[in-house]
């Protein structure tokens, strides 16, 4: 997929490569899981099966991060989207593309971004904050306002804060 979406983002008609799927992030927990599913032990499952997790109602695990590890340690598991834009790379790239989360309403539980040495970069998120039903929406809404940032000046948030 990542190959894919690199090689999209070199043709002009698709400049902006997204991928939207929903998968399970694992996270270590203390105990108190509010959630989804808590578990002490993890099951171990072949990522490569695909198959698995079709049979099972599962959802695949994370690209990148939020993978479980192998030890004991008690995790909490939830479903989430993990978007994945391949695009031409450039200055403040991550932070305009976290402005336009923020503003469509998704949470960034985590974010990894790579940069090629040709000039592209291959951004993901793990995010909430959108139905998981609707990912096909979340993608229109995606290749929709992903472009107005090649061409509109990086957007701030201003933060003020009362002096007491």
């Amino acid at each position: 997929m990542h190959k894919r979406l690199l090689h999209m983002a070199r043709d002009p008609a698709t400049r902006h490569a997204i991928e939207v799927r929903v998968v399970q992030a694992h996270f270590p927990t203390s105990g108190n899981c509010s959630y989804s599913f808590y578990s002490n032990s993890q099951r171990k499952v072949d990522r490569l099966r695909s198959d698995y997790y079709r049979e099972n109602g599962a959802h695949p695990p994370t690209a990148f991060g939020s993978s479980p590890d192998t030890n004991d340690n008690p995790l909490c598991s939830r479903a989430m989207h993990e978007i994945t834009i391949s695009t031409n790379d450039k200055p403040k790239l991550l932070s305009q593309l976290t402005t336009l989360l923020f503003e469509i309403g998704l949470n960034i539980q985590e974010a990894h971004v790579f940069s090629t040495v040709d000039g592209y970069s291959l951004v993901f998120f793990l995010v909430h904050g959108w139905a998981l039903e609707e990912t096909e929406q979340l993608r229109n809404t995606l290749v929709k306002k992903i472009p107005i940032i090649e061409v509109s000046p990086l957007r701030t948030t201003v933060l003020r804060f009362k002096q007491g």
